[in-house]
């Protein structure tokens, strides 16, 4: 599956969900890219935006999309 139509999409996703992650997304990386080790689904996120953009069905249940565009893990402010 694709998830995002582009990297501004997928960028707004992560911006709106990881940032308030209850897995204390990070963004302190030396190289400045946001990154969080604890979240199998942004590392297989980060992976696909480097390649053929898909992931797997799993993930994609995982983070939410096939409800919306609300992680189930993001604790909302």
């Amino acid at each position: 599956m694709i998830p995002f139509s582009n990297g501004s999409e997928y960028r707004a996703w992560r911006d709106k969900n990881c940032s308030v992650c209850k897995k204390k997304y990070d963004y302190t990386n030396p190289d400045g890219s946001p990154y969080n080790p604890e979240c199998f689904a942004e590392e297989e996120i980060a992976r696909a935006c480097v390649s053929s953009g898909e992931i797997n069905e799993p993930t994609y249940r995982f983070i939410g999309l096939d409800k919306g565009w609300d992680c189930p893990h993001r604790e909302p402010k």
